[in-house]
């Protein structure tokens, strides 16, 4: 018992990996704040509020398809590699869509490479907090999803101030430099796993008992049949479904 609590680190690093996986939440806003530049690329290109909108249906219909391969990669592979990749994605998606000068430079650029890019912002943290925490494992799930929040209220007052002062074009690349720096920033304090460090999860104890229970949770598997069936499963999907709706609802002012 008391070798157990000398050897116990002071400060457990799963903490620093929550932080980080809120900040890799964070990069969820370059989705969720699309609609702060409809009426600025109506006004320039002209394009109907239709086809300005269809970029972003776009986006999320890209996303959906990489986001299966981003829990792929991040189940299988270490994933500070997959926000590097995914920093460099957004990163260059964004900046890019600040030359566009064409609608389908638009889909391209922020509907196929930023969305890339934005693949990661759900998986990562949900997988990963899943490995780092048995004990408070809720609080830390609920911790982490706190940056898709914080995002979208930070980027907002970012492109907000922006916008009237340099216009949309500065204003994109300034949300594609500040989302590039802190997933970078996210991805040096990132470990997949505890096993990475030298740790246990957090809450567990060194028993063969709860080290096969942590096996168990770790390498369980869903198929499909059973996803789509599962209670807790529907109500995630649902509560997305209607995010949305009443995104399209509040930005409809009758044009």
């Amino acid at each position: 018992m008391s070798d157990d609590k000398q050897n116990k680190p002071a400060f457990f690093y799963g903490w620093l990996v929550l932080a980080a996986c809120v900040l890799v939440g964070i990069t969820a806003a370059a989705q969720l704040t699309y609609g702060i530049y409809v009426k600025e690329l109506i006004a320039e290109f002209h394009w109907s509020r239709t086809l300005t909108s269809s970029i972003s249906s776009v986006h999320y219909f890209v996303y959906s398809l990489a986001a299966v391969l981003a829990g792929t990669i991040t189940d299988r592979y270490k994933p500070r590699l997959l926000i590097v990749v995914s920093a460099v994605l957004l990163g260059g998606g964004l900046f890019l869509c600040g030359f566009s000068r064409n609608v389908w430079q638009m889909y391209l650029f922020f509907g196929v490479i930023a969305a890339l890019g934005t693949s990661c912002c759900y998986c990562v943290p949900s997988s990963v907090v899943q490995r780092w925490f048995i004990e408070k494992r809720s609080v830390a799930l609920g911790i982490s999803m706190c940056g898709i929040s914080i995002g979208s209220f930070v980027i907002s007052l970012l492109v907000g101030y922006f916008i009237p002062h340099y216009g949309w074009r500065v204003g994109v690349f300034a949300e594609g430099a500040f989302l590039f720096s802190i997933m970078i920033l996210a991805s040096f304090f990132m470990a997949g796993n505890p096993e990475e460090k030298g740790l246990l999860p957090y809450g567990a104890e060194k028993t063969k008992t709860t080290n096969i229970y942590i096996d168990q949770c770790l390498n369980d598997v869903w198929t499909f049949k059973s996803l789509i069936v599962n209670k807790y499963f529907l109500g995630c999907f649902a509560n997305q479904f209607f995010t949305c709706i009443s995104l399209i609802m509040t930005n409809r002012d009758g044009s």
